[in-house]
């Protein structure tokens, strides 16, 4: 993955993140007006799965078997050749094959500069705000080093400090320790419930969420949303401590609420718990409110099942959000009948075609969004403006002018220069080794590949050759992609020679489908200007 698609995974994290946090919180409010259903130990460990869901949803979206996608295949090249002596066709050398990923070919060099910089500057921001929070575990193990130790058990570590009004928990190392304000060594009662409760966050493993939450605000540092979860998560995790701490009768629910409320008002003197740990107190009357609430109804260990029906749903709602997000499909857009109307005109000029699902998805997919369509009308431009040397190319070696269609796919019909981090160059894509061993010089600052008239003709005899040794052009297209002698061991070893259930079966990509759909919408003008009606 590179800088436009990175970027748009981080952008539908971040919305998932905002619009997971708006449901959340509406139903954690709502919930609060009833402590006795409250149950925040569930809700926080709801709340994690929803956070949970926002960052994995946007990746897991992509993350589709190769050959089928219900309904809608995949439209750029076949994934890269990782061995090249395994994919070079009989009688060439090797080759690797590096095809434009489909956001790319929708996207304008301005507008990939533009999307590469903006994630540079979210990555820089993220990378500044991760060595901050690194910066800040290192004080927390320095100042907790420093403090001197009530009582060590395994690996519990409680100490003692001048400087902090109210106790907190923290963990380094992974230790888990328990600081307590020297002034309330001598109310063992008191401190014995304000001990359970930090001890607590440690059974609740509140300390590792803490850590989480502060990379969700480094890595989002922008997005309010993410500060908005770190509050909620600070909230009900105080919450099921409360919760936990009376259920199990250390504290009396009154006591227990008294000890809250003098614990805020020691929020009026500064206070002095390092970044990275959790205090008993908390800053927000409002919280405080609903806490003692709580505490008051008795609200037992804190576990509920309304917190994890609410995350449930959530979850749902942002799930089909991501889907739509990836999707953007507005319906099926072109009948078979008219896919058969084209077929026939592909078929005259020397490319036959059948009118399968496959054919009918791709070309629906070509055609499900203006952006899309608005790239294949540019592409169809700057075609036109070099067509009578590409045909003349593709007649001189007999292959389908329909076929123009490959540099639609690879380049948008652009000629690019080699990026980093990718083999392919010129109109046609080819990578140095395929450039030389069809007599293009790529060399120091020559670069043959960028000389349109050479590189297509170098691109017809290859197709031609592929199709001289493959028989079909389906077939051959997909060696484009993927490698002759990749689409030979296919064969041989599904013991079928039929392009278009190689495809279906995922033994092939959908390389040959996608330039299929693109020749035959570029037959039809009249498609590219208005949105295609629904079935």
């Amino acid at each position: 993955m590179t800088g436009p698609l990175l970027l748009q995974i981080y952008i539908e994290q971040s919305a998932l993140l905002a619009a997971g946090a708006m449901l959340f919180r509406a139903a954690w409010a709502w919930t609060s007006r009833r402590p006795r259903a409250a149950g925040p130990r569930g809700w926080r460990d709801a709340g994690l799965g929803v956070v949970a869901a926002a960052i994995i949803l946007p990746i897991a979206t992509r993350v589709v078997p190769r050959g089928e996608e219900a309904g809608r295949p995949r439209r750029s090249g076949a994934p890269v050749v990782s061995s090249p002596a395994a994919s070079a066709p009989p009688g060439h050398a090797p080759w690797r094959r590096s095809s434009l990923p489909a956001y790319r070919l929708l996207l304008s060099s301005s507008q990939e500069t533009a999307a590469e910089a903006l994630l540079g500057l979210a990555a820089a921001g993220a990378a500044l705000c991760l060595w901050m929070t690194g910066r800040r575990r290192r004080a927390l193990r320095m100042a907790l080093s420093a403090l001197p130790v009530v009582r060590r058990r395994g690996r519990v570590t409680i100490a003692a400090c001048d400087e902090t009004p109210v106790p907190y928990a923290a963990r380094v190392g992974g230790r888990a320790w328990v600081v307590v304000p020297t002034d309330r060594l001598d109310d063992a009662a008191g401190l014995r419930v304000l001990i359970a409760h930090e001890l607590q966050h440690h059974r609740q493993r509140d300390l590792h969420v803490l850590a989480a939450v502060d990379h969700l605000r480094a890595a989002f540092f922008w997005n309010p949303a993410a500060s908005a979860w770190a509050r909620l998560m600070d909230e009900l995790q105080e919450m099921a401590c409360d919760a936990a701490v009376v259920g199990r009768g250390r504290a009396r629910a009154r006591e227990y609420a008294e000890l809250l409320l003098a614990a805020a008002r020691l929020d009026g003197r500064p206070r002095f718990v390092p970044r990275g740990a959790t205090a008993v107190s908390g800053r927000s009357a409002t919280v405080l409110t609903r806490r003692i609430a709580m505490v008051m109804a008795h609200g037992g260990s804190g576990r509920g099942t309304r917190g994890w029906v609410a995350g449930a749903a959530c979850v749902a709602l942002l799930a089909g959000g991501a889907l739509v997000a990836r999707s953007a499909v507005l319906a099926t857009t072109v009948e078979s009948s008219e896919v058969s109307r084209l077929t026939a005109k592909l078929g005259a000029a020397g490319l036959v075609v059948p009118v399968n699902d496959v054919v009918l998805a791709e070309v629906n997919r070509w055609l499900a969004a203006p952006k899309e369509r608005a790239f294949l009308k540019e592409s169809r431009r700057r075609l036109q403006e070099q067509r009578t040397m590409v045909d003349a190319a593709f007649a001189r070696h007999q292959v389908p002018t329909a076929l123009t269609a490959v540099a639609i796919v690879e380049s948008g019909f652009r000629n690019l220069e080699q990026k980093p981090g990718f083999h392919g160059a010129g109109v046609w894509q080819f990578i140095p080794d395929t450039a030389r061993q069809f007599g293009l010089v790529v060399e120091g600052t020559r670069d043959e590949r960028l000389d349109v008239e050479k590189q297509t003709e170098a691109a017809a005899r290859l197709l031609a050759e592929l199709h001289r040794d493959l028989g079909d052009w389906p077939l051959a297209l997909a060696a484009y992609s993927e490698g002759g002698r990749r689409v030979s061991t296919v064969i041989a070893e599904a013991k079928t020679r039929d392009a278009w259930e190689l495809m279906r079966s995922g033994r092939l990509g959908r390389y040959a489908a996608t330039v299929v759909a693109a020749a035959l919408v570029l037959e039809d003008e009249r498609l590219l200007e208005e949105p295609a009606p629904r079935n």
